[in-house]
Order: C-alpha cells, then structure tokens, then sequence
C-alpha cells in the first residue's frame, strides 16, 4: 500500500538525483513502442474480423480507419507518458515502489484495453466497431484516472517542475 509518505520520502530521493544530473534522455522507440502496438492491435482486430466473419468491404474500411485513428491518438498519450516516465533515472525506476505499483498497474490496464478491443471487433465491423472503440478508450480513460489519479501526482509533478526551475535559475546565478 502506498502512503503519502512513501511518496514523500520518494520524491526526496528523486530531488537528489535530479541535483546530481541523472535525467536521462530516452529513446524515441522507447516512448513509441507501447503505442504503436496499441496503434497496431486496433488496426489488426477489424481486419481479422473481416476474414472471420463476412464484412463489406466497406464496413473493413471503416473499421480500420476508426480503429487507427483512435490508435494514432493514443499513441501520441502514451509516448508522451512513457518519454517522462524513462527520463527518470534508472536507479530510481528500480528502486522506487510507486513507479513499480504505477507501471504494473498500467500493464493490466494495457493487457484489459486490448482484451476489450479484441472482443470488441466480433460484435461488429465498421461504424459500431469504431464507436465501441471510442466509448471503450473513453471509460478506461476515466478507469485510469480515478486509479492512478488517487496518489495526486499533479502536485509531485509540479513540485518537480517547480524544484528544476528553482536549479536552473540558482546555476545560472
């Protein structure tokens, strides 16, 4: 169970190396690659259902197009979420249990959305595919936000934002 002062006591281990300069800069692929596999699966499902079960042409199209645009939007969320998650340092991903118990979270929530996404494709192709997609991204959304938006990480992250600033500004003094 986390409590606020194992973030506390984190987020003063994470001010330590931010003073002695372990942000990293991470890999381009390291950001894209969950998104680009979510960007994948929502093209792939429809398609494979459209070879399942006889589909217009038409309603494949559609399909596909919804589920890869829905894919492209997450893609980007979630590149922008895994860039500031790998620009923390290493030792600190390894040794923090927040971001543990965050990443494995967010992991089950991976495997469910696609899960959902998957079953989601036998009910239909075309528009009630692309729509179902929608409302589903939608409610995990809200899912994850109650979740993870519990252990009030606005205000980590704005104290961190705000701590970097004040480094910057004493350096450049």
């Amino acid at each position: 169970m986390i409590t606020q002062q194992i973030i506390s006591s984190e987020l003063e281990v994470l001010k330590k190396h931010i003073d002695s300069g372990d942000i990293r800069i991470p890999s381009l692929w390291q950001g894209l690659k969950p998104g680009l596999i979510i960007m994948g699966w929502m093209i792939f499902c429809p398609l494979l259902m459209s070879f399942l079960i006889t589909q217009k042409t038409s309603e494949t199209l559609t399909a596909v197009l919804a589920g890869g645009w829905l894919g492209l939007i997450i893609l980007f969320i979630v590149a922008r979420i895994r860039m500031l998650y790998f620009s923390l340092p290493e030792e600190f991903l390894k040794t923090s249990l927040v971001m543990r118990i965050i990443s494995s979270k967010l992991k089950v929530y991976f495997i469910v959305y696609m899960g959902i996404i998957f079953l989601w494709s036998f009910l239909g192709g075309g528009i009630i595919y692309g729509f179902g997609a929608i409302l589903v991204t939608v409610i995990m959304a809200f899912l994850i936000q109650l979740d993870i938006g519990r252990y009030q990480f606005v205000g980590v992250i704005d104290a961190i934002n705000s701590y970097v600033k004040n480094k910057k500004l004493s350096r450049v003094k």
